[in-house]
């Protein structure tokens, strides 16, 4: 009998189209498998919901729907996210207590390979498995050694048992609370914070940001043998840069059109990403204007938050985010898909 593989995501209402997708992967690489999914959400539609099940079940899987109280997090501050980004810090309020490890995805990610690797990796003493970054800026942002790694909480294989032990909801929103300022993105702080020397760093090829990301060169995607190997031995892409985003570039994408096709969204491909004008708005000088844009924000960001007090640069974040954000379109809502 094969062993369980307990598997994590977290969304809301307009995130279900790539969940959709990221599930298809998951479940496309691993037909002979025991998966058993857990889905933490806010509202969805019932159409939504059936669609999430009736795709499970065609795979012959299991999927358990978990809806999360509104209370939760209602005053964390969420800047251009959305609050279900928080609700991987509530395993103790909602996962069975007799899991021993799960693995948590981000939506945004397309499962290439097999989940028995990944899913068998040791702790070696460690609470969970991610991805280490090079960040010394975030690392002293939020009060610790900046030459010790910064870790990215998008694949995280968690050891159960000891994460119940550090978190639940108010130690959570206790670190949230002394987080506010410090970090856009304070989901991912509140990890980096609680478990601070307890995580093992995990393989690129467990969670691959780099060649999903828009800075990649269009040389090294079709003409670099080293980067190519890499793409071919990546187990889970990690798309930060969305591809149901039109200014993204085409970066992998084919791998996500590959799942996307394959799940209960497929129609999506015909009457928007693949049309004509969907692909103009994709070309070069778009994502180079979108780039420099994005670029001259990030700087922007630095001087202001090394400059301001934090109350100052806490207001022109949000005004940022309340009046700029919908312009860009980074993320486009898909809510009733």
């Amino acid at each position: 009998m094969n062993e369980k593989i307990n598997i994590f995501f977290a969304c809301d209402s307009n995130y279900v189209m790539p969940l959709a997708v990221s599930l298809t992967s998951v479940f496309e690489n691993n037909l002979k498998a025991d998966l058993e999914i857990y889905i933490l959400h806010s509202p969805l539609s019932e159409t939504q919901k059936q669609i999430l099940i009736d795709l499970a079940r065609s795979y012959n899987q299991n999927i358990y729907l978990i809806q999360v109280s509104e209370h939760y997090f209602e005053n964390a501050p969420i800047f251009a996210w959305s609050k279900a980004g928080y609700y991987r810090l509530l395993i103790n309020e909602y996962l069975p207590k007799n899991l021993k490890k799960i693995i948590y995805f981000d939506c945004d990610t397309i499962i290439n390979k097999p989940l028995n690797e990944l899913y068998n990796l040791t702790f070696d003493g460690h609470y969970l498995i991610a991805a280490e970054e090079n960040q010394p800026s975030y690392m002293t942002n939020l009060g610790l050694n900046p030459n010790d790694s910064y870790f990215q909480t998008g694949v995280m294989l968690i050891d159960l048992e000891k994460f119940r032990e550090l978190v639940d909801y108010a130690k959570a929103s206790e670190v949230i609370y002394k987080l506010k300022g410090k970090s856009f993105m304070i989901d991912e702080a509140v990890f980096n914070t609680i478990f601070y020397k307890k995580i093992k760093p995990l393989e690129q090829k467990y969670n691959n940001y780099y060649v999903t990301s828009f800075k990649r060169s269009r040389f090294n995607r079709l003409f670099n043998i080293e980067d190519k190997k890499m793409i071919n031995e990546t187990h889970v892409f990690h798309f930060i840069n969305k591809p149901w985003n039109k200014f993204y570039s085409e970066s992998c994408e084919k791998i996500w059109y590959k799942y996307l096709l394959l799940s209960p969204y497929k129609d999506l491909y015909n009457s928007r990403f693949g049309t004509f004008k969907y692909k103009i708005l994709r070309t070069g000088i778009i994502k180079t204007f979108i780039g420099k844009i994005s670029s001259q924000k990030h700087q922007i960001d630095v001087f202001i938050k090394r400059y301001l007090p934090e109350k100052i640069y806490s207001m022109l974040i949000n005004f940022y985010i309340k009046n700029i954000k919908n312009e860009l379109k980074r993320v486009p809502t898909i809510t009733e898909l």
